[in-house]
C-alpha cells in the first residue's frame, strides 16, 4: 500500500515537473524570437517581471539576447530568467 501511494505521487510530480519544464521552454523560445524580431525590425515588446524588491513590473522593452540565465536588454539591463513572468510578443 505504501509502494502504490508513494508511486502515484512520484507520477503526480514529475508530470508537475514536465509542465513546468514545457512552460520555461516555451518562454525562452518567445524571448528568442523576440529578440531576433527587436534586432531585425526594432520593435519592442511588453515584458512582465519580478525585481529585486519582489514588485511585479511591466516594461515595454527591446530585447538584446537570451542567454541560459539571463536575458539582456537593450540599455544594458539584465533580468535573471526565472524572475520573468510573461513576454507580450
Amino acid at each position: 500500500m505504501i509502494n502504490a501511494v508513494k508511486l502515484i505521487k512520484d507520477k503526480q510530480y514529475n508530470s508537475v515537473v514536465e509542465k513546468v519544464t514545457v512552460v520555461n521552454q516555451q518562454m525562452i523560445s518567445d524571448l528568442k524570437r523576440a529578440a531576433r524580431i527587436s534586432s531585425l525590425y526594432n520593435e519592442s515588446f511588453e515584458l512582465h517581471y519580478i525585481n529585486e524588491e519582489g514588485s511585479l513590473i511591466r516594461k515595454d522593452a527591446k530585447i538584446l539576447a537570451v542567454t541560459e540565465k539571463f536575458l539582456t536588454l537593450h540599455g544594458g539591463l539584465s533580468i535573471p530568467l526565472n524572475k520573468i513572468r510573461r513576454v507580450v510578443i
